[in-house]
């Protein structure tokens, strides 16, 4: 089992002082584990990358974003669909054990051959709509429910995402 490891040394970045993080002083730092997932643009298959640098976070991020840090992964969107909120090249953290839909939830699905960040919406007939954020562009898919489970499978819930200003 992967667990988050304390960090050694001070957690203070060199230019900004404890005081102005906003977190109680000496509050925790950990190291997460490192899992990206990766897609294969060929096939559309998904592999988890266990090798490379581990986020960094606090103890009190986790608990307001409320992930387990033993179950997500990072994700690197591809393309515009879900822009302004979700932009190409922003790191997306995926909830791998959370995939119980919620009405308007991000999720990241196997869908189309392919694999995508989209918003579902539960329809009362249990068909899906998924959404993207770029309505003008990209308009709602709805899966009927005869479909939902041969045709779409849900990777995970991204409660959390990081981007460039």
């Amino acid at each position: 089992m992967l667990a988050p490891t304390p960090l050694e040394g001070s957690a203070q970045h060199p230019r900004i002082p404890e005081s102005a993080t906003g977190y109680p002083a000496g509050g925790r730092w950990l190291r997460l584990p490192q899992r990206r997932l990766a897609v294969d643009p060929a096939t559309g298959t998904l592999s988890i990358d266990d090798s490379g640098a581990a986020p960094t976070c606090s103890e009190p991020w986790i608990a307001r974003t409320r992930v387990c840090t033993e179950n997500f992964a990072l994700l690197e969107a591809q393309g515009d669909t879900m822009a302004p909120l979700i932009r190409h090249g922003d790191l997306l953290v995926v909830d791998l054990n959370d995939r119980e839909i919620a009405d308007g939830a991000i999720f990241v699905v196997r869908y189309g051959g392919a694999v995508r960040s989209r918003r579902i919406d539960l329809r009362y007939d249990g068909s899906l709509i998924l959404r993207c954020e770029d309505q003008a562009r990209y308009p709602d898919e709805l899966v009927p429910l005869a479909d939902r489970d041969r045709h779409v499978q849900i990777i995970g819930r991204v409660p959390w995402r990081a981007g460039a200003i």
